[in-house]
This record gives structure tokens, sequence and C-alpha cells, in this order.
């Protein structure tokens, strides 16, 4: 939409403020939007979550991973610019060279621990985060789900009885 060559690089600003404009105008109005982007870093996914939770809509980052060596294969076999063009297939090498899983983190539930891989948690501490952090702000499970109920079902969509 912003450029005649969907490799071009140097319009990815202006793809992102496009971007930006229509998630607005598809948030305000609650439809359900997809955003199919490389969004790397957890920076850069940040932003459509806030950008959702302001427009009072739920949403999920979906992140699909692939071990290093099998990006690296890929960007190996990526075809350079077609005759005429600046851009390849090639994604901008700090994409490749900043591969999340290739180290150590810390567990998500913010126990410590080290995970390596494709793991965000130690062996069932997601659960166990998850279930502390709704009794700390919830009371409860079914305390969770009335305000998520409360806050995020349309009227129309409410169980009568």
């Amino acid at each position: 939409m912003v450029s005649d060559d969907e490799c071009d690089q140097d319009a990815t600003a202006d793809a992102l403020t496009l971007l930006t404009a229509i998630l607005h105008t598809r948030l305000a109005r609650r439809l359900t939007t997809v955003v199919d982007a490389t969004s790397s870093s957890v920076a850069n996914r940040a932003w459509l979550l806030a950008l959702a939770a302001e427009h009072g809509v739920p949403a999920v980052a979906v992140v699909v991973t692939a071990p290093l060596d099998v990006c690296l294969a890929r960007q190996a076999a990526r075809p350079g610019p077609a005759p005429g063009r600046r851009w390849g297939r090639a994604v901008p090498i700090t994409y490749v060279d900043n591969h999340p899983l290739d180290r150590p983190r810390t567990c998500g539930c913010g126990c410590g621990g080290v995970v390596a891989g494709a793991r965000q948690f130690l062996p069932g501490h997601d659960q166990r985060a998850i279930h502390e952090r709704i009794s700390e702000q919830w009371g409860s499970a079914m305390g969770f789900i009335r305000w998520f109920d409360d806050t995020y079902r349309q009227p129309a969509e409410r169980p009568q009885g």
C-alpha cells in the first residue's frame, strides 16, 4: 500500500503509520483484527496489545518461533533483490542475530529460575503464576471470570437467567 515493492524496508515507517491508523479505526468499531507481522521483540508486540487495551478490546499475541539453526538456514535460502530492486526477501540480519531462543532467560513467573529454548516458564510455573495473580487481583478464578465478563462481553452476549 505504501510501496510498489513488498520487500522495501525503507517503507517500514510509512507502513507502520498506516497500520496504526487502520488499527485505531477497526478497534474503535470493536472489529476482530489480526496483525500478521514479524514483531520480533516484546516491545514490538507490546504497543499492539496496549492499543487493543486502549480500546477495551481483548487481545492475544501469538509468537511463532523456530530454532536458531532453522532461522539461519531460511535466511540463507531467501533470494536477493530482483533486477532493478533494492531489497530482497532476506530479513534484516538483526532479526536473526537477536533470536530469543539462543540464550537463557529467567522464568516468566518471576521466581528467578533459568529457562532455555522455547520455554518461557519452568514446568508448572505458568499455571502457578496465573493463579497467584488471579488470587491477588480478584480473590478467585470466579472473581476473575465475573470481572472479565463484565469488562469485555457486549450486553447481547451476556447469558440470560
